[in-house]
């Protein structure tokens, strides 16, 4: 258990370690180092007890003294030597001189001495005096004293005490009591167990931490071991060793604790969230002063915003001792990756892709390595699509963007190369560099380089330079000069061909005839940039770059035509995909989202509306923020349909065709998906055609073909007497026309008033066939009818009327059809034809396929050509007596 408790104020702890050993008995005067890093200590030995002269051996040095002088903290070994030869040998220690902080009004501090000059506390104990000196975590240190007297109760000890000063009851943790008359006692809060010992004047009373265990000791000689709990070896300071005075004087207290202990700070991170940091100095000992480099701040604390190592100067006024602590301010500055999916992704080469730099809000490379721009003074702009922020402008005078060297941008021995890129070049450029890795005058690197003024490696102004340099020049130019008036975009490829070392260059993906040549080693560990050289000492590039990639390999002439006819990047809406959603990614982790328009915080966006989208990705950990764009387009314009009819009106029966343009694709009404569509409508009827775009959108047009009806009536056949007068027509004549109609009767005979009558009269002398041709003069329609006039009475039968007269089988295709008349015989004497409703033959004589029975045939309408299906013919049979009979059927 703790054996002295006192009402004391304190404030951390210490610790100590030494060992003495003496023979023949000295007295030691060790005067401590007064700072750190000083060499003022000193140790004096003075013989007890005898007149007999020493002789001196000291180590290290070799010092042959009494005493050595202007030495540092350490352990110093003296042999000491007799006469008579009796040889002693003990070991010193000099430490830090101790900072007494005076807690008794009457105690006089004198170097290392504390005297004790009021009489009235005399025989009390008092805690005389105790240091500001601290020993940190995991050290090894100690305390001791050289006894003066041995008439007085002295202790002294470390303390632990981790919060600073306190007030109430402290302890000594670990200490020992000298009392008076010699004896001595063990003060711990551990279990330490006293070997037999007593103390005498010139005796060093040594209490020392050694690792995890404190070592008491007299002399050099262990008296008692004890054992550090592991929370106070290393987490606490030990300190503020004690002296407790039960008298009037100590002297020779020592410590080899720093007697002046300060710190910086632990190191801090400027961030994109946290620009500014607080740097705080600290130290043990209180009412030091403090000074700051750089900064040159006299408190405690500064605050900077710019990474480097900063030093503070801690000084205590008391002693004039200084130390310097330093810590490191370091930057997070790294912003994220980020990019978006879109869903427009072009078909581009992506084989050996080193790097790649799309400039879509951000100069970040999104080949996945890493080579990430920085850019300063370059603004975003309109790319050659018209895409806003999708490009980096250049003002010739000072911006530029600049990436960090590494081996993907670096043109490696043994390797070939392409560069692709965009160039929309302003006027004023003389010598311009669009982009070049190395510096200029050391050769080995590569570079763009834009001639205005004719002059230099290319011959003509505005020619296109793509150099290689290792050794010698390497330039290829383009043979017509590129546009300055800053509305042109080109499309430059330059390669490098290690096997021949030649350097070629693609104008818009034409290979151009001037080449060049190099040799050497190409590698160089300089920036890369773009807008200017590496180190700015050509002129500044005025004007437009984008989406530059590197390969690490040659490009074919197809892929060259590829990047040349890569298409806009943007994404786009159809009436078939009314949203796009757009997928941002990120290589940094910890990451968070966000979406401008619309304020959506997850990683996707389904968007539905055109426009310019904006992501903004912030590192969680440093605040930094990275935004990438892209562009949202509307292919949402339906497609001009037209719609045209051969004829817009059509008499019953005709037909017509309707023709559709304007889209790739067309769906009808009634089922056809052709551009064209022809058809017989009986009746007025409407028209629809939907015409759909390469984008889904649709069109739809509508046209009415109006359908004109007209029916004609020869009247009934009659049988009359040869001369007799005949009446032709029928009441009406003509119907569901518009009215006004024309007649025409053939064949030609002798008609009354005239064959073009609706009624003409005739003299029957034979038996005839009249047909009546009627037109509708408003519409131009033609309607057509029979009407037999027979002298002697009827010379045939009337065919069976199946389906309108005769019947088809559609299975077979064949027409079957019963004739019964006098002037037939079965060698088939009868001629055939086919005709359509208005007398038009369809065929010459059809083949009769044929006798199925007495008067009944049938004929194989597939061997006929012209017939239409579902339309309607007639059989014209023609006897011997050249008399015609019909028969009406539909095919």
């Amino acid at each position: 258990m703790k054996i002295i408790k006192l009402c004391i104020l304190i404030q951390a702890v210490f610790i100590a370690t030494v060992s003495f050993a003496q023979r023949p008995k000295v007295k030691p005067g060790i005067t401590h180092v007064t700072c750190i890093g000083s060499t003022n200590g000193s140790i004096i030995l003075t013989a007890i007890g005898t007149s007999t002269p020493y002789t001196y051996t000291w180590q290290p040095g070799g010092a042959t003294g009494s005493s050595i002088t202007s030495k540092g903290v350490g352990n110093y070994s003296v042999t000491i030597k007799t006469v008579a030869s009796t040889t002693a040998s003990s070991t010193y220690n000099i430490g830090y001189k101790a900072n007494w902080i005076n807690l008794y009004p009457g105690l006089v501090v004198s170097g290392d001495n504390l005297v004790q000059n009021r009489s009235d506390m005399a025989g009390t104990w008092l805690e005389a005096a105790y240091t500001s000196n601290t020993l940190l975590p995991s050290t090894d240190g100690w305390i001791e004293y050289v006894v003066t007297n041995t008439g007085y109760n002295k202790a002294l000890g470390l303390l632990d005490v981790p919060g600073g000063l306190s007030s109430g009851f402290n302890d000594i943790d670990y200490g020992i009591m000298l009392n008076s008359g010699g004896s001595i006692s063990i003060l711990t809060s551990g279990s330490a167990a006293l070997s037999a010992a007593t103390y005498t004047v010139g005796d060093v009373i040594h209490i020392g931490r050694v690792g995890t265990g404190i070592v008491y000791s007299i002399n050099g000689t262990t008296i008692a071991t004890d054992v550090v709990p592991g929370a106070m070896m290393l987490v606490n300071w030990m300190g503020k060793g004690v002296i407790y005075d039960y008298g009037a004087m100590l002297e020779s207290v020592g410590f080899s604790f720093p007697s002046l202990y300060g710190s910086a700070g632990p190191p801090q991170t400027i961030t994109c969230a946290v620009g500014t940091v607080t740097l705080t100095g600290s130290s043990t000992t209180p009412s030091v002063t403090y000074s700051w480099t750089p900064g040159g701040s006299t408190s405690s604390t500064i605050a900077v915003a710019t990474a480097g190592t900063y030093t503070v100067k801690i000084t205590n006024p008391t002693t004039g001792c200084s130390i310097t602590a330093t810590t490191a301010v370091v930057t997070n500055t790294t912003p994220p990756n980020a990019t978006i999916n879109n869903p427009a992704a072009a078909s581009v080469p992506t084989l050996g892709l080193n790097a790649y730099w799309p400039f879509n809000g951000n100069a970040q490379d999104q080949s996945g390595n890493a080579n990430h721009g920085i850019a300063s003074g370059a603004a975003l702009a309109a790319d050659r699509f018209g895409n806003a922020n999708m490009a980096y402008s250049f003002n010739g005078t000072t911006s530029r963007i600049d990436v960090p060297h590494s081996s993907t941008i670096d043109m490696t021995t043994g390797q070939d190369y392409t560069m692709s890129f965009w160039i929309k070049s302003n006027t004023g450029n003389s010598n311009a560099i669009p982009i070049a890795k190395g510096t200029y005058g050391s050769i080995n690197g590569y570079a763009i380089y834009v001639n205005n003024t004719g002059a230099g490696y290319c011959n003509s102004a505005g020619q296109l330079s793509y150099y290689v340099a290792a050794g010698s020049n390497g330039d290829a130019c383009a043979n017509n000069p590129i546009s300055n008036d800053a509305t042109q975009w080109y499309h430059i490829t330059g390669q490098y061909k290690y096997s021949t070392n030649l350097t070629t260059i693609f104008v818009n993906s034409v290979l151009q005839t001037d080449m060049g040549s190099s040799s050497g080693t190409l590698s160089n560990t300089k920036k890369l940039s773009f807008g200017a050289y590496n180190d700015g000492s050509l002129a500044y590039f005025n004007g437009y770059l984008d989406d530059i990639r590197f390969y690490n390999r040659l490009l074919t002439q197809t892929e060259i035509n590829a990047l040349y006819n890569e298409p806009n990047p943007a994404g786009v809406f159809t009436c078939t995909t009314p949203s796009v959603v757009l997928t941002g990614t990120s290589t940094t982790s910890g990451i968070t989202y966000s979406w401008s328009p619309g304020g959506i915080t997850t990683y996707s966006n389904n968007v539905s509306v055109a426009g310019t989208y904006t992501l903004k990705v912030t590192n969680s950990v440093n605040g930094c923020s990275t935004s990438a764009i892209t562009a949202i387009l509307a292919n949402t314009v339906a497609p001009t349909l037209t719609l045209t009819a051969s004829s817009p009106s059509l008499c019953a029966g005709s037909a017509g065709t309707l023709t559709a343009s304007g889209a790739p694709t067309y769906s009808w009404n009634f089922g056809p998906t052709t551009a064209s569509v022809t058809g017989t409508p009986s009746v007025t009827t409407s028209y629809s055609v939907v015409g759909t775009g390469t984008n889904g959108c649709v069109s739809t047009k509508t046209i009415s073909i109006t359908v004109y009806s007209l029916s004609a009536n020869a009247g009934v056949d009659v049988f009359v007497s040869t001369g007799s007068l005949v009446t032709l027509g029928g009441s009406p004549s003509a119907s569901a026309g518009s009215g006004s109609y024309s007649y025409s009767w053939t064949p030609s005979t002798a008609y009354s008033p005239s064959s073009t009558n609706a009624n003409p009269s005739i003299t029957a002398n034979t038996t005839y066939n009249f047909m009546l041709t009627v037109k509708d003069l408003t519409t131009g329609c033609v309607k057509t009818a029979f009407k037999i006039v027979s002298i002697d009475g009827p010379y045939y039968f009337i065919l069976k009327k199946t389906l309108d007269a005769g019947y088809y089988n559609s299975f077979n295709q064949k027409l079957y059809f019963q004739f019964e008349e006098e002037y037939f015989d079965a060698s088939g004497a009868l001629s055939y034809s086919i005709v359509t409703d208005q007398n038009s033959a369809v065929s010459s004589p059809p083949t009769l396929i044929e006798v199925i029975g007495d008067n009944r045939f049938s004929i194989n309408l597939s061997a006929i050509s012209g017939l239409s299906a579902g339309s309607f013919y007639r059989i014209a049979v023609t006897n011997k007596k050249n008399e015609v009979f019909y028969a009406r059927f539909k095919y």
